[in-house]
Order: structure tokens, then C-alpha cells, then sequence
């Protein structure tokens, strides 16, 4: 028989430049674009895809993910970013650059975990042509005033599951906790904005778990003449670790 060795960590994480389906007033898939995912033990994964450009409806210079997972001392370390550049929408929504970015710290000694969230951003945000200019409250491993280790955070939705006996929670919040839109016919709404003749857009959707984080820093609901569903820069981790 195989000895068991303990402790033994496994890694999981995934990072997503692009990805949409458009269903009027023609079909398409986009095949996720800079899309990549770490090994169970660990390591470096990058992808890069662009400049990309469907029929003028959806178009992008660049897009990038990139992952370390590594095993330090002390701790099991987890490092993803997610990152789109030049995004382009139906000419309502772009930006020079928008960047998504996780880390994970899972500590050897009792398998605490910590998060941070740091560096995640949108620069140069245009939503139907109005300059944009969110608020993030980021997620960090800071002892004092982490509300989303606390279960606060900025709530959209409670997700509640029952599997058994035991209840399991996934918060889906936002980073987002102020957004400043200037006296348009914009419409906002927590981390939702619509924009007449084109959709709604919703910015850096943030599902916490007990042991792991998922970030998505827009995803958006054609609803003009043409439709469809898309999102970007979306990257997400956790980790077990077994032992005694």
C-alpha cells in the first residue's frame, strides 16, 4: 500500500482575458481569449491573445493572464492577473485598460487563508461615452477593516446552498463601492449601468467563498439591435490543503 504524505497542497486558479456570445443580429461564440489555468502543484501559466476585432462590435488591442503558484516557508502563495487592454464595445463602452488581480495566501501552520485584491483597476472607464470613475473597496490581507473577511463587503446578492446538512454561502459582492457617474441619461444602479439603446454593464463582480475568491471586472447584457453576453478580465482561486 502507498504511504500518504502529508501535508499536501493542491492549487487552483484560472485567469480569463475575454470571452462572449453574440445572438443578434448575427451568431457568434468568442472562444475564451487569453485564457489560462495552474497546474494542481503549482507553477507558471501565461496566455496572451489580440488584437481582436468582431465585425466592429466587439474589438481589443491586447489581452493577458498570467499565474504563479508557488510554496514558500510558511505558507502556500497563489498570484493571478487578469488583464484586457484598449476595449472597445459597440463604441459605448471602453477603456485604455482594465486590470484584474488576485493573490492567495494560505498559511502552512493552520491553514488561515488571506486575500488581496490589490492592484485590480479600470483606467480611462467610458460608459456610453461618460466618463466613469469607480470607487474599489479592495479586498486585503490588513487585519483591521477586511469587511469582506468580516462577511460585509459591498453585498449584490446572497447566494445560499444547502448540500446536506452542512449550508454553504457564497456572498456575490462587488468591489465597487461608489460609483461616480456625472448628470447623464446613464442610469446607475450599485454596480450596474445602463445605457439606453445598448445594455446594461456591470463592474467588478466579486463572489466570496469560505476558501477561495472569484473577480470579474465587467461583464455586459446587449440590449439594442444587437445582442449578447460578454465578460473580461475575470480570474478566480483557491486551494486545499490534507494533512494530520
Amino acid at each position: 500500500m502507498l504511504k500518504k504524505q502529508f501535508p499536501h497542497h493542491q492549487f487552483h486558479a484560472h485567469g480569463i482575458g475575454f470571452g462572449a456570445e453574440i445572438t443578434q443580429p448575427f451568431r457568434a461564440v468568442v472562444e475564451s481569449q487569453a485564457a489560462t489555468a495552474i497546474s494542481p502543484t503549482g507553477g507558471f501559466a501565461t496566455s496572451t491573445a489580440g488584437p481582436f476585432n468582431l465585425r466592429d462590435i466587439i474589438r481589443f488591442e491586447h489581452a493577458g493572464s498570467q499565474i504563479a503558484a508557488v510554496e514558500e516557508e510558511d505558507s502556500y502563495d497563489t498570484v493571478i492577473t487578469s488583464r484586457i487592454v484598449g476595449i472597445n464595445i459597440l463604441n459605448q463602452f471602453t477603456a485604455d485598460e482594465i486590470v484584474g488581480h488576485l493573490s492567495i495566501k494560505t498559511m502552512k501552520r493552520d491553514s488561515r487563508m488571506t486575500f488581496n485584491t490589490v492592484g485590480s483597476r479600470f483606467v480611462n472607464l467610458r460608459v456610453g461615452g461618460i466618463l466613469i470613475h469607480p470607487v474599489l473597496q479592495q479586498e486585503c490581507d490588513k487585519p483591521c477593516g477586511n469587511s469582506y473577511a468580516q462577511g460585509k463587503g459591498n453585498p449584490v446578492y446572497d447566494l445560499s446552498i444547502e448540500r446536506g446538512k452542512r449550508p454553504v454561502v457564497s456572498n456575490v459582492t462587488t468591489l465597487v463601492s461608489e460609483l461616480k457617474v456625472p448628470d447623464s441619461c446613464l442610469e446607475v444602479e450599485g454596480n450596474a449601468i445602463h445605457v439606453p439603446e445598448f445594455g446594461v454593464v456591470y463592474l467588478a463582480e466579486y463572489l466570496v467563498k469560505p476558501y477561495g475568491r472569484q473577480l470579474n471586472m465587467f461583464r455586459f447584457e446587449l440590449g439594442c439591435a444587437a445582442r449578447g453576453t460578454g465578460s473580461g478580465s475575470g480570474l478566480g482561486a483557491n486551494g486545499s490543503t490534507t494533512g494530520p
